[in-house]
């Protein structure tokens, strides 16, 4: 809904961006209230403080030997991006038709980054640089910590504590699913998450992912900073 409102010509124009970019522009406007998840945490925090329990609000901190993020990092990288760049522009016009052709297309941001007369022109919309580094800064950058925080960190523990072994799998569901802007991703998603979520779950070390996700979202984010400049 956020992302819909920010992307109307009377906001985007007010901030001088171009309307053609308008989606992209709500998407990362929207982005910014995920910030809400880190105060929730840190009430928690306090919380928990002046609890007898004084439990941790971050869990699944347990350190690996070096060596073995040098060998799983890199192949769960490599996953993520053919998962997203090779196999998911095979199967997702065919998601898209079938079961989202009732879904808005002038607001799928997605799609307008990806469209080449877009892309060859992405450096002359107005505010395509602005767009290009807010993008690097939020969604590659720091909501990525935000959200392995929150849905790796905080939540899958916690859940383990009830569904046992389904946590993983639930938890990815659900992390997939909050991506309510791009719900035929969803299968990707999930596919492309699951080996490494087992890993941090396994491991009980957030770091797998906390990485992995780093580095997928900055390939992406340093590619629109490229074509923007």
């Amino acid at each position: 809904m956020g992302m819909i409102l920010f992307s109307q010509p009377v906001v985007v124009n007010f901030f001088g961006i171009d309307p053609k970019l308008g989606p992209v522009f709500g998407y990362l406007a929207a982005s910014t209230l995920l910030l809400v998840e880190v105060l929730w945490l840190v009430r928690e925090k306090r919380k928990s403080e002046s609890s007898e329990l004084q439990k941790k609000i971050i869990e699944y901190t347990e350190g690996s030997p070096m060596w073995q993020y040098f060998v799983a990092i890199p192949i769960l990288v490599a996953f993520t991006l053919i998962m997203y760049l090779v196999i998911a522009p095979l199967v997702q016009p065919f998601i898209i038709d079938t079961f989202f052709s009732w879904y808005p297309q002038e607001y799928n941001f997605q799609a307008i980054i990806h469209d080449p007369s877009v892309l060859s022109n992405f450096k002359t919309y107005a505010g395509a640089q602005l767009l290009a580094i807010v993008n690097f800064i939020l969604p590659a950058t720091t909501l990525t910590i935000v959200e392995e925080f929150y849905f790796r960190g905080y939540l899958l523990p916690r859940m383990e504590e009830h569904v046992k072994g389904y946590a993983p799998l639930l938890n990815v569901i659900l992390f997939s699913v909050y991506h309510f802007f791009s719900p035929w991703e969803n299968l990707i998603r999930i596919l492309a998450l699951l080996p490494v979520v087992y890993l941090v779950w396994y491991k009980r070390d957030i770091r797998y992912l906390l990485i992995t996700h780093l580095l997928a979202n900055a390939v992406g984010g340093i590619y629109v900073l490229f074509m923007a400049f």
